[in-house]
C-alpha cells in the first residue's frame, strides 16, 4: 500500500503543490478510513519507510543512469544528486524495520 504513496510523494509536482508531510497524512487518512482500521504510529512509519524503501530499489538505477547520462547538464545533475541524496536516506530510515 505504502509503495504506491511513496512514489506518489517522490514526484516533484506533488512535493512543490500538496507537500510531502500533508500527502503523506491524507494518503493515511484515506487508508484508514477505507480499511476502517487505524494504523499506530509506529506500524505506519514502518510502512511509510519500507514503502520508500521498495520505491528507491525501484528508482535510484534510473537516476543513477541519468546522472551519468547528463554529464553535460550541471542543472540537471545537480537535480539527479539531490534526489539520489534523499533516496539514501530513505534507505537509512527503512534499515531499522528490517
Amino acid at each position: 500500500m505504502t509503495i504506491d504513496l511513496a512514489w506518489f510523494v517522490n514526484q516533484d509536482f506533488v512535493r512543490e503543490t500538496l507537500g510531502h508531510i500533508q500527502a503523506v497524512n491524507t494518503y493515511r487518512q484515506r487508508l484508514e478510513a477505507n480499511l476502517c482500521q487505524r494504523f499506530d504510529d509506529p506500524t505506519w512509519q514502518a510502512m511509510v519507510d519500507l514503502g520508500y524503501l521498495v520505491d528507491t530499489l525501484r528508482a535510484a538505477c534510473f537516476d543513477a543512469y541519468w546522472y551519468k547520462q547528463t554529464s553535460n547538464n550541471p542543472a540537471a545533475q545537480a537535480h539527479l544528486e539531490k534526489a539520489v541524496k534523499i533516496r539514501n536516506q530513505q534507505v537509512r530510515e527503512a534499515m531499522r524495520w528490517l
